[in-house]
């Protein structure tokens, strides 16, 4: 064994290599190695690919491919492909060889591709039906071993169960699961360092208990030298503690004192530029964020952070070709990702106001309306940057901005009632819901909010009631009818519905995952799958399909 040859890979339940550097580059160049795979050497745990540091550039690159692609097929018509059309091996693995998975008719299918995801032909053998059967019960009957979102007789887990259990939560995004089992290892005996780091991060993420996270990582940072990694992600979990405080002073000397060991450590920089415009010092912030920009760092916050700087530095004198570029910066932010595209589309058209393009605000903000309300809680965000400038409590300035600016309409009453309910005030966002359908009565836009409202607060039949009276017109009336079709287990309405909306909106992560779910309940896991891949190489952050993805991968 060479001496750079230290890496091992865990994919699929296998521990591959020992491999170089090098070697392990190649192999997820070629999609033999997932980033959504685990990686360690000797001197740091078990990380998943698309997480770990010396491999940032590497995975950044494969996504700047994707998001090439993806702007190349919506330039070129992707519009008229289906799930099939699509290559799904990019960011993941090949299915274990061990997985029995039912087979499709080798013949070839000359109908024209669609959406439609109706039940196993039956032109499949017995064979294939009984092993598809079998994969079935060893999927569920692995759910059962492993209490993901099960509950399972608990006395006689070890701390280390806890903790598997914990990591298998917090990589899907369910945070407040991870936190209580990695609470339940705690009790168990101390944790090590590793796992005291992550339970520090959920509890900021979770509870924003910044003083308990701050005492976990000051026991860490006592314990660990200064070349450690770890050393650096404690820090990076300090440093977060006091920038939600709004100390920043604090917070800003703990990221310089991490440059000072590393100067081209991503995280601490971007919070040095966030840091800048929280305090409304937009030239510094412009500095700090435009040098990470062009060295390749990726993170879509930044370029949210670009677009509140070139807000902040033509308050006075607008620039007009200043912001009309910050309006293609988040077009194009939206194209490649959607982990933040309400927020953008709210930006856009404070953008376009200041623009006084009032047209192009009001169809943004409509845009807005008609999508998912709950995409940016259903992606999982880096958790070392702070997300204050783009919460709601601190965006409804801009909904305010614009409200007043608008004309008085069923968009700007719209916009006042989603901007409420963003903020969690959803008695209020439905208070004035119904007191602006009073006064635009016939507005499919404000109906299909109204739906929403009443869907989100578990009054299912009279939001599917109320969603029916405009799917025709409103696109968050589809998705709510789909959406109760689904809770309800109607599995034909659910299939059809869905598959509307996916007509409609092609690519849609939500709808990709439903459809997915769907085949999942019918007992066709490969067919779920195809839609959790296609779902993942266009939102590899998107909650839902992270946590189906891990139920059929953990038998």
């Amino acid at each position: 064994m060479t001496q750079d040859r230290i890496w091992l890979v865990r994919s699929s339940g296998k521990i591959l290599g020992p491999y170089g550097f090098e070697e392990v580059a190649a192999l997820i160049g070629a999609h033999e190695v997932s980033i959504l795979d685990e990686i360690r050497d000797p001197d740091s745990r078990w990380n998943f690919v698309r997480e770990h540091k010396k491999f940032s550039k590497l995975v950044n690159e494969i996504r700047t491919k994707e998001a090439q692609f993806l702007d190349q097929e919506t330039e070129t018509g992707a519009r008229s492909k289906t799930v099939k059309d699509y290559d799904l091996s990019d960011e993941l693995t090949p299915r274990p060889a061990a997985i029995p998975a039912p087979q499709r008719p080798a013949e070839k299918v000359t109908q024209t591709p669609s959406y439609s995801v109706s039940g196993t032909s039956s032109r499949e053998s017995f064979r294939n039906w009984f092993l598809g059967l079998v994969l079935t019960s060893l999927v569920f009957f692995g759910l059962y071993l492993f209490e993901f979102h099960r509950d399972i007789d608990q006395k006689s887990m070890s701390a280390d169960d806890f903790i598997k259990i914990a990591k298998l939560n917090k990589s899907t995004g369910s945070y407040e699961r991870a936190l209580e089992f990695y609470r339940k290892a705690e009790a168990l005996g101390p944790l090590d360092l590793y796992s005291k780091m992550q339970m520090a991060s959920l509890l900021i993420e979770v509870n924003n208990q910044t003083l308990e996270a701050r005492k976990i990582v000051d026991d860490v940072l006592a314990k660990v030298s200064g070349s450690d990694a770890a050393r650096t992600e404690a820090q990076l979990i300090q440093g977060l503690s006091y920038f939600r405080e709004a100390n920043y002073l604090q917070a800003e000397q703990i990221y310089k004192s991490i440059l000072f060991s590393d100067a081209k450590q991503s995280e601490a920089r971007a919070n040095i530029g966030l840091i800048h415009l929280m305090r409304s010092e937009f030239d510094a912030a412009n500095r700090e964020l435009l040098t990470l920009q062009k060295e390749g760092y990726s993170e879509p916050m930044m370029a949210l952070a670009s677009s509140f700087i070139s807000l902040g530095l033509n308050e006075n004198k607008p620039d007009a070709d200043v912001l009309k570029t910050a309006i293609e910066d988040l077009d194009r932010l939206n194209r490649r990702s959607a982990e933040y595209r309400l927020e953008a589309q709210l930006i856009k058209a404070v953008v376009a106001q200041k623009l006084q393009d009032s047209n192009r605000a009001e169809k943004t903000i409509e845009a807005l309306l008609e999508d998912d309300p709950n995409l940016s809680r259903d992606h999982i965000h880096n958790l070392f940057l702070d997300r204050q400038l783009v919460s709601w409590e601190r965006l409804s300035m801009y909904c305010d901005f614009l409200t007043s600016k608008l004309k008085e309409g069923p968009i700007s009453r719209g916009l006042s009632s989603y901007c409420s309910f963003q903020k969690e005030e959803t008695n209020l966002a439905i208070k004035k819901i119904e007191e602006a359908r009073n006064q635009f009565p016939k507005s499919g836009l404000l109906i299909g909010l109204h739906a929403y409202y009443l869907l989100s607060t578990h009054r299912l039949a009279e939001g599917k009631q109320l969603a029916e009276e405009v799917l025709e017109s409103s696109q968050l009336a589809k998705r709510v009818y789909a959406e109760v079709c689904l809770e309800q287990k109607d599995w034909g309405c659910a299939e059809k519905s869905w598959s509307d909306v996916m007509a409609s909106q092609v690519g849609d992560a939500g709808a990709l995952r439903a459809l997915a779910f769907i085949q999942y309940s019918k007992h066709s896991p490969e067919r779920a799958l195809d839609f959790i891949k296609t779902g993942l190489v266009k939102a590899p952050n998107y909650k839902p399909l992270l946590d189906l993805r891990t139920r059929l991968d953990n038998p």
